[in-house]
């Protein structure tokens, strides 16, 4: 069904900007646009948006300012000698994405500053965007749903059969509320679905229908590295090398400084390989068996558990 989001830098401009929310959900708005909501402090913004039953989809990375007002036309992504500007804009929008959730953002470039050579503003542009190595926390809706598992099986990380799903290379970065599959690898290093070089967090993520060519052939793969997963379910998955199913978990490298932490989850195995010494490991609250955790129904995407699943007394701690 087509939905229209009015964008408030454009509609209802007649009236201050805390009543265009009541004036949209009048006329049975449910999602906006706005091109600057930072003219709000991020948590009137949220109430705001609560309070009249509206999504927020869409925003712009703060451009340039003059005489105190944006400049549309003057987005700072590509221009050189403004990284540190553009830093300070994307983490106030970053925040306003976590706090609100919002959907999507525009990153404007601006335009090519005179004198200046055309390749050197694309080459800003990828320095700015390039968010590899950094230290993120991504999130579904579920982060701020107060626990509805619909956001994590309607939130999915596509890896199109290309690719692992993630890579996680960003010290303290975690992932939160996905599904991840259609991942594909063939490198024996790399997971099907997610492939870690960096201490990271993965809680309250699907892991399915992956698939690895590499020796280990496992959906995740971390190289030495401190991960905490937990409620993770980890179901089929395949290996394309041996033709078979593997939900495994494996750790390559590594050393006893790696603390490997996995709580509340289902998976097949977790192994670890080519450590100097053994990693400090805690597991708890597991089921990891290579026999059905006997979810619902599987084949038609319902990974909930059915009432005589044994994981009712190991994963949901007792908890049907």
């Amino acid at each position: 069904m087509i939905q229209f989001a009015p964008n408030f830098y454009h509609m209802f401009l007649e009236i201050p900007i805390q009543q265009r929310f009541v004036a949209a959900a009048k006329i049975g708005i449910t999602s906006i646009e706005w091109h600057f909501p930072y003219e709000l402090p991020k948590h009137e913004l949220k109430s705001l948006l609560d309070d009249n039953g509206i999504e927020f989809t869409y925003c712009v990375v703060p451009p340039e300012k003059n005489n105190g007002e944006y400049v549309t036309v003057r987005g700072l992504g590509a221009q050189p000698g403004k990284q540190d500007e553009f830093k300070r804009s994307a983490d106030q929008v970053l925040e306003y994405i976590h706090h609100c959730n919002f959907y999507s953002i525009n990153v404007g470039a601006g335009p090519i500053p005179e004198g200046v050579d055309r390749q050197r503003c694309i080459d800003t542009y990828v320095e700015n965007i390039d968010y590899s190595s950094k230290q993120l926390v991504i999130a579904s809706h579920f982060l701020g749903s107060d626990g509805d598992d619909d956001f994590i099986s309607n939130t999915i990380i596509d890896g199109d059969s290309t690719a692992s799903c993630v890579t996680m290379n960003g010290e303290g970065s975690e992932l939160i509320g996905f599904t991840l599959t259609n991942g594909f690898s063939n490198d024996d290093y790399k997971g099907g679905a997610i492939f870690i070089t960096e201490s990271s967090t993965i809680i309250h993520c699907l892991i399915i229908n992956n698939f690895s060519a590499g020796d280990y052939g496992t959906p995740i793969t971390i190289s030495s590295a401190s991960i905490t997963f937990d409620h993770l379910t980890v179901s089929d998955n395949y290996n394309l090398l041996y033709a078979g199913i593997n939900n495994g978990v494996v750790l390559l490298g590594g050393s006893n400084e790696s603390v490997i932490t996995i709580t509340n989850s289902i998976y097949g195995w977790y192994e670890h390989y080519g450590v100097d010494s053994p990693p400090v490991e805690n597991l708890s609250n597991n089921y990891s068996s290579p026999d059905s955790p006997l979810f619902c129904d599987s084949e038609n995407g319902d990974y909930s558990l059915a009432e005589n699943s044994p994981c009712v007394s190991t994963v949901l701690n007792g908890v049907n």
